[in-house]
């Protein structure tokens, strides 16, 4: 089984940057991440992001909910099995503060 929990940065210019904790069958692993990502008029957007020393980028389509407080995504890469919709919670937009987010993996 695996999970993944981290906190990203969005720097309102469509970088992404963070770190990500990764569990694989109870070994723990901590990563930078870093990655790029879109939001159109209508708030919905794409974020792609890459773990440091992985390379292998994950991505996700995602929309901004309530009040720009929230954003839900899902893990669009081929033979991805998602459990649930992780969520991340952003203090305001379009700013793009501090984000978190949790990723089935």
């Amino acid at each position: 089984m695996a999970d993944t929990v981290g906190q990203v940065t969005l720097d309102g210019k469509g970088n992404i940057s963070g770190k990500e904790v990764f569990t694989l069958n109870g070994s723990i692993s901590i990563n930078s991440v870093s990655g790029a990502y879109t939001e159109n008029s209508t708030c919905i957007g794409t974020w792609q992001i890459t773990p440091t020393g992985t390379g292998t980028t994950y991505n996700f389509n995602t929309v901004v909910v309530n009040g720009g407080k929230e954003v839900l995504l899902i893990e669009t890469d081929n033979n991805t099995v998602t459990e649930r919709i992780p969520l991340a919670l952003v203090p305001r937009l379009p700013d793009h503060g501090p984000a978190v987010a949790a990723r089935p993996a």
